[in-house]
C-alpha cells in the first residue's frame, strides 16, 4: 500500500476529481433527493419546505427569542413547532439588515437599534404522517412504538441499498441522533438520521461514488465516513455545522471495505493493504494550531484475510475483527501495538459487526449465522470469550448495532430485508449478553 505524503485535509479536499463530487446536505434532506434514492416518500414522515418564511410580516429570526437558543434547536424548531411539525429536518440561513421577528417570544430583533438578526431563508420542517385513524400510520403497521417506554420498536426505513451498513450515535449540537449509513443502488453515500425514538428523517445522499460497504464514526461533535473508491483509493468525508465536506482521498489502495474508529485522541481509518496487512491512518487534530491532519498509511505488521470491523476499548486499545476464508470470525487484538490474532470460531458469510456496551467495557461480536439468526460473542473486562450464542432474532442482512449509553436511545440495530430496503430495530441490552 502506498503511502501517501502528510497533507492539511482542507487543502487536498480541493484537489477531489468531479466523479467523486459530493452535494452539501443537511440532516433529513427534501423530497427530491429522498425520492431520487428510494422511488417513494417515506410512509411514516411528512414534510414541507418554507422559503424565506415570515411570521407578522416579518422574516423569521433564527434564534428562538432574544438571547436564546439559535439555529437549530433555536428559532429554526420553534417555527416549525408553531407550524404544526414536529422538529426541523435542515435549513439555511443570513444575516439580514432588516428587522426579523423572534419565533419563541413574538418580539422583534432590529438592525436599527444595533440587533445582530439572522434570518431563516429555507427550512424543512417534518412531523409522522398520520392514518385515517389518527395513528402513526407505521407503529399501526408494525406494532411498534415512538416513545421512550417502548423497547423492542421496528421501523422500516425504505430506500434499496448494496452492500453492508454503518451505524453510529452523535450529537447535533443538542440532541443526541441516530444514523445509518449505506452505500445506495447508485454507488452514492447516503444517510438517514432519526431521535432514537422512532422518528426519522428520510435519506439523504452524501454523494460521492463507492465499492464495497461504508464505515463511520463520531467524533468530536462530527461524523467521519470512510469509503473504497472506484479507484481502489480510500476517501473520506466529515459532517460538521450541519453539512457534509467534500471527499478527500487518502491515498493507497485496498481490495477491501475501510473501517473507522475514535480512539487514542484521534480518528483512525484502517484498512487491508494490498500486501495483506491491516494498515492504520490517523486524523490528528492539534490544539495549538488547531490545524488538523491525516498523519499518511502505516502499517500494523499485522496480517489480515478479510475486510475489518473495529472498535476501541475501555482500555483505549483498538481491537479488529474480520471473517477468514472459512468463515469463522477473528479477532486482532490491540492493533496498533502489534497485539495478538485469536479464532473466535462461529460460521458467517459476510464481515462481522461489533457492539460496544457500557463504555465498551464490554464488546460483543455480532454475526449473520449461516440460519440467518443474530449469534453474539461476548468479550469480558478479562478479555475472555463466552463462545457465540445464537439469539430469537432473524435478519436477511448482517446486522450492525450501536449502543449510545444514553436513556432514551438504547441499543439500535440495522439491516437490509429481502428487498434490498433497510429495517431499524430497537432491542433489550440483554439480547446482546451472550450468555
Amino acid at each position: 500500500m502506498t503511502k501517501p505524503k502528510s497533507t492539511n485535509l482542507a487543502t487536498r479536499g480541493r484537489d477531489m476529481p468531479a466523479r467523486m463530487g459530493v452535494s452539501m446536505t443537511v440532516m433529513g434532506t427534501v423530497t427530491a433527493a429522498l425520492l431520487a434514492f428510494s422511488g417513494s416518500a417515506m410512509a411514516d414522515t411528512e414534510s414541507k419546505v418554507f422559503n424565506n418564511p415570515k411570521m407578522q410580516n416579518k422574516l423569521v429570526d433564527w434564534c428562538a427569542e432574544e438571547g436564546g437558543s439559535c439555529g437549530q434547536s433555536g428559532g429554526v424548531e420553534a417555527f416549525c413547532q408553531s407550524k404544526g411539525y414536529d422538529d426541523e429536518a435542515g435549513f439555511s440561513s443570513k444575516n439580514v439588515d432588516v428587522p426579523t421577528i423572534y419565533p419563541g417570544s413574538g418580539k422583534t430583533c432590529n438592525p436599527d437599534d444595533g440587533d445582530e438578526c439572522r434570518a431563516i431563508t429555507k427550512v424543512t420542517c417534518v412531523r409522522e404522517a398520520k392514518s385515517e385513524d389518527g395513528a402513526n400510520d407505521e407503529t399501526a403497521d408494525e406494532g411498534g412504538g415512538g416513545g421512550q417506554g417502548d423497547i423492542n420498536i421496528l421501523n422500516k426505513l425504505g430506500g434499496q441499498v448494496q452492500g453492508e451498513l454503518s451505524s453510529v450515535v452523535f450529537s447535533d449540537g443538542s440532541k443526541l441522533r441516530v444514523a445509518v449509513f449505506a452505500r445506495g443502488m447508485d454507488d452514492a453515500l447516503w444517510w438517514q438520521a432519526g431521535n432514537g425514538e422512532g422518528k426519522w428523517y428520510g435519506w439523504a445522499s452524501i454523494g460521492g461514488q463507492m465499492k464495497g460497504s461504508p464505515s463511520c464514526t463520531p467524533h468530536k461533535g462530527k461524523v467521519f465516513c470512510a469509503v473504497r473508491g472506484l479507484d481502489d483509493g480510500v476517501w473520506v468525508t466529515q459532517w460538521s455545522g450541519g453539512k457534509w465536506s467534500g471527499f478527500t482521498n487518502l491515498g493507497g489502495k485496498t481490495k477491501s471495505s475501510p473501517a473507522m474508529v475514535h480512539g487514542y485522541g484521534a480518528v483512525h481509518a484502517l484498512v487491508r493493504g494490498l500486501d495483506g496487512n491491516l494498515f492504520d491512518n490517523a486524523f490528528v487534530e492539534d490544539p495549538e494550531t488547531e490545524l488538523s491532519n491525516w498523519t499518511g498509511w502505516n502499517s500494523t505488521g499485522m496480517s489480515i484475510n478479510g475486510a475489518p470491523t473495529c472498535i476501541v476499548s475501555k482500555a483505549d486499545k483498538i481491537h479488529c475483527y474480520y471473517r477468514n476464508a472459512d468463515g469463522a470470525t477473528h479477532e486482532m487484538v490491540d492493533v496498533l501495538n502489534g497485539g495478538p490474532t485469536k479464532n473466535l470460531g462461529g460460521e458467517t458469510a459476510v464481515r462481522p459487526g461489533v457492539l460496544g456496551q457500557n463504555a465498551a467495557s464490554n464488546i460483543r461480536v455480532l454475526v449473520k449465522g449461516m440460519d440467518d439468526k443474530l449469534w453474539v460473542n461476548r468479550r469480558s473486562t478479562s478479555g475472555k470469550w463466552g463462545g457465540f450464542k445464537q439469539t430469537e432474532y432473524t435478519f436477511s442482512g448482517q446486522p450492525v448495532c450501536v449502543d449510545s449509553n444514553a436513556e432514551g436511545i438504547g441499543v439500535w440495530c440495522f439491516a437490509t430485508g429481502g428487498d434490498k430496503s433497510v429495517f431499524a430495530q430497537r432491542l433489550p441490552a440483554e439480547a446482546f449478553s451472550g450468555q
